[in-house]
């Protein structure tokens, strides 16, 4: 994992990390008696792969796994799974990635599709079945990478699709997306490296950095590539 802002000292920044991870929340909040409660299939997971993490506006933690979508309450998981010949219902079990709007919907990667789910109906909307790559919920908009296009979807918005942008070169994918509060889209590529976007759509930045799978940015405004 590096950050983009300036160039990184791996021996320092570890250290950095360990101490910030592990030493001064001990030496600020001195910790007496920590307790971990760990959530296994025999407690009602669906399956002990994780791929997917995501806590909803109220309080509720997602889990996605490679059988099944399961919603946490802190006292019990509920699992939603395929059903044949259902349109509301997932369509497929592996759960790749799981993120939110914060305004009542899911979105999720569906093996390589997409797939949206209202919390209030609790129905399943597929988006796209195939040849997904990546997804994101940035600043307004939902975002998601397809071959050598990426997308935009709106619920809110009379279920708006969008192609935002279609690269020249169709050998080109996408492995990672972030769309920052500033309106930038950073655009992690499989062979031109990361690639910045303002919000008219110029590009403005290339980093030269291969193999990324996550994108974050922090308080600071500093973009984390892991």
């Amino acid at each position: 994992m590096g950050i983009l802002k300036g160039r990184i000292n791996y021996k320092k920044f570890l250290l950095s990390m360990f101490a910030a991870l592990f030493l001064v929340p001990q030496m600020l909040y001195p910790v007496q008696n920590a307790y971990f409660e760990h959530l296994k299939v025999n407690d009602g997971l669906s399956h002990y792969s994780i791929n997917s993490l995501y806590q909803d506006e109220k309080g509720l933690v997602w889990i996605g796994t490679r059988d099944g979508l399961n919603r946490y309450d802190g006292n019990e998981i509920t699992v939603y799974r395929q059903i044949d010949n259902d349109s509301t219902a997932l369509f497929g079990n592996n759960i790749r990635s799981v993120c939110g709007d914060r305004k009542g919907n899911l979105f999720m990667q569906c093996k390589s599709g997409v797939v949206v789910f209202d919390l209030q109906t609790e129905k399943f909307r597929t988006i796209r079945r195939q040849n997904v790559s990546t997804i994101t919920y940035g600043k307004e908009k939902f975002w998601f990478a397809s071959s050598d296009t990426i997308y935009t979807y709106n619920p809110l918005d009379n279920n708006k699709l969008q192609v935002y942008l279609i690269f020249p070169d169709n050998s080109i994918r996408v492995s990672a997306l972030l769309e920052t509060p500033d309106q930038l889209l950073y655009v992690a590529t499989n062979s031109e490296g990361l690639l910045v976007y303002d919000k008219n759509k110029r590009y403005i930045k290339q980093f030269n950095v291969s193999d990324v799978i996550s994108l974050y940015e922090d308080s600071k405004k500093n973009v984390w590539v892991c």
